[in-house]
């Protein structure tokens, strides 16, 4: 959620290698302008309902289980 030093994590500059292209997802505006992307593309979060049908289908039937599911449900309601 804030600015990340791309050339830390290795990733080549673009005048080095220009064949090079990166996402970046983020819910904060700022993070995409102070990295200074090229193109921003402005994307809703699911809602509840969606968010939690798209958790399940990835982490499978543990989701479910008596002892995880609040704590997955608040996840899946967390990250949208």
């Amino acid at each position: 959620w804030e600015e990340i030093a791309l050339d830390a994590l290795g990733v080549p500059r673009p005048e080095v290698h220009g064949g090079c292209k990166i996402i970046l997802t983020t819910r904060f505006f700022d993070v995409c302008r102070d990295m200074k992307t090229d193109a921003v593309l402005k994307m809703d979060v699911l809602d509840d309902v969606e968010a939690w049908e798209l958790f399940c289908q990835n982490a499978g039937k543990v989701a479910t289980l008596e002892h995880i599911k609040p704590l997955a449900k608040e996840v899946a309601r967390e990250c949208g």
